[in-house]
């Protein structure tokens, strides 16, 4: 076919992607070829059949680099993809600023040094953060079938504030959760008022109210079955889902005894 390099009375034998044609002769041949289209011709080209991807990075290879940082994360889906990471972050670094070895997003007390037995503080602690969970390892108990707080929750509620102190990127649903005695209408509002009873505490505890909502869903999302005692028990829950900061995890107590609410 007639060339591309405006000398129609050429040749042109390479493909139409060959890019255009660089003798001063005006003649194609196969030192001008680049096949993957890159502008870059196959002789200087490491990868003449992938064509480069043109992002900043080493782009004078030839090569497609879909992994800039080189730590396992495509660059698409890679937050910082000049900088390694990890995936729990997205491809970010994941740091421990106070050299504990517990790192900062796991990390209850990331400011001061601690132990990975206390998760990372110095003192025993009530709340974990684990794999982008807030778990309790106690309980929320209300007086029965009303909103108040038992006394013996209230150290739990602060340790909760306090984490939520310690990572101020973290905003919650806080959820109320009920079994299936009961008329429902009375559950839902019953579950709506016990979390907002919680969202209450936690904003005195110094939490801002606008990292905070509170929704009741009463009987409608049973975890365990309601036939059985240890089922209704599972099923009376406060739970706790990160809409920012945490990867839009649900979170929740664990064990049986989730929520008291005593008939």
């Amino acid at each position: 076919m007639i060339g591309t390099d405006g000398l129609g009375a050429q040749v042109d034998a390479l493909p139409a992607n060959d890019g255009p044609d660089l003798d001063a002769d005006g003649q194609c041949d196969a030192s001008d070829a680049d096949d993957d289209g890159d502008g870059l011709v196959d002789t200087a080209d490491r990868c003449p059949t992938e064509a480069e991807d043109k992002d900043g990075f080493q782009d004078d290879d030839g090569c497609a680099d879909l992994d800039n940082d080189g730590d396992g994360i495509a660059d698409p889906a890679d937050r910082c993809p000049l900088e390694a990471g990890v995936a729990a972050m997205a491809g970010c670094p994941d740091p421990g600023r106070d050299g504990d070895g517990v790192v900062d997003r796991l990390d209850n007390c990331p400011s001061e040094a601690g132990t990975a037995v206390n998760q990372g503080c110095a003192t025993a602690q009530l709340v974990q953060i684990i794999d982008d969970k807030l778990v309790l390892i106690d309980s929320v108990y209300f007086k029965t079938d009303r909103a108040v707080i038992e006394p013996a929750s209230l150290r739990l509620l602060e340790n909760v504030a306090a984490v939520l102190a310690s990572h101020p990127a973290i905003r919650i649903r806080v959820e109320g959760h009920t079994d299936n005695q009961g008329k429902a209408g009375h559950n839902r509002d019953l579950s709506q008022r016990r979390a907002e009873a919680v969202v209450a505490f936690l904003v005195k505890a110094g939490v801002e109210p606008g990292r905070l909502e509170a929704q009741g869903y009463g009987d409608a999302q049973p975890v365990a079955d309601n036939k059985t005692v240890m089922g209704r028990a599972t099923n009376r829950r406060v739970v706790f889902t990160m809409l920012e900061g945490g990867a839009g995890v649900t979170n929740q107590q664990t064990g049986p005894g989730v929520e008291t609410i005593d008939r």
